[in-house]
Parts: structure tokens; sequence; C-alpha cells
């Protein structure tokens, strides 16, 4: 699933008016779903050199509260595109790195041993997240050994 780092157009003319610059980034508050969520941290370490502990972080841990305190102007993040995409449209959103994604591996998870009915629904989710993500990462099976 790709992931996208927006903000609002306020908030990016208040802390990046001279785009997304290291000193910046050490400044402005971003969100994260949880601790555990290092999208935003490998993001600035692989861009900037920044470690996790060297900017503000916020944590919301759903994905619609997130957005909302974004389109409020109250932080930035990385958000999936298909969250995002209409937000990005209509200028309610922007893009604060232009051409810089971040594509996450989905995997499905099963039990080994299912049902017809269980089997048909995981070969169709598969089948539907391949053509939907604009991931260029297949999406994995994995199965659970029987319990």
């Amino acid at each position: 699933m790709r992931y996208q780092l927006v903000a609002s157009p306020a908030f990016q003319q208040r802390w990046f008016a001279k785009g997304l610059t290291r000193a910046a980034a050490r400044k402005a508050p971003v969100f994260a779903y949880s601790r555990k969520d290092t999208l935003q941290s490998d993001f600035m370490q692989s861009r900037f050199g920044l470690t996790a502990d060297a900017h503000p972080t916020h944590y919301l841990s759903l994905p619609q509260a997130r957005l909302k305190a974004m389109r409020r102007g109250l932080g930035y993040g990385m958000v999936p595109h298909m969250l995002v995409s209409d937000l990005l449209k209509s200028r309610e959103q922007v893009d604060v790195a232009p051409n810089h994604f971040t594509d996450v591996k989905l995997y499905w998870h099963a039990w080994e041993l299912q049902s017809p009915r269980m089997e048909m629904l995981s070969e169709r989710a598969v089948h539907a997240a391949r053509r939907i993500l604009s991931s260029k990462e297949p999406v994995k099976r994995s199965t659970m050994p029987k319990q």
C-alpha cells in the first residue's frame, strides 16, 4: 500500500515555506499511529539522518482522527494514498515530499486448513488487493499453522 507525506496547505506554509528541509523537519509536529509506527521516522532517517527522537511526534491510532487533525493543521504525516487522494486533488491536503512515496507490503493471514468459503474469500481478497492497491509489491498470502 502506498503512503504519502501530507499536510494542510496552512501547515505547509507555516512549517515548510522553504520546503521540507532537515531544520524544518526537526521542529514540525508529525503524527504517527503508535510508537510502533515507524513510517515517519524511517522517512526522516533516510532523507535527513534524523532519529525518531529528533522531531516532535504525536500519536493518534485512528486513521480518520489523524487525518482530521492534519486537515486542521495540527501536524503532518504519512497517509495511505487511497485515503488522501481526493483531498490532494481538491488541495485540502498537499504532498510535502512530492515524488517520495513509501510502499508497505501487505499480508493476508489465513488458517492453513480452511472451508471452501473461506478459501474463496481469501482468494478474492488477495485478488482485489492486487487490483486496487497502487503498490508495485505483490500481495503475499501467509498461512497460520493448524490448531
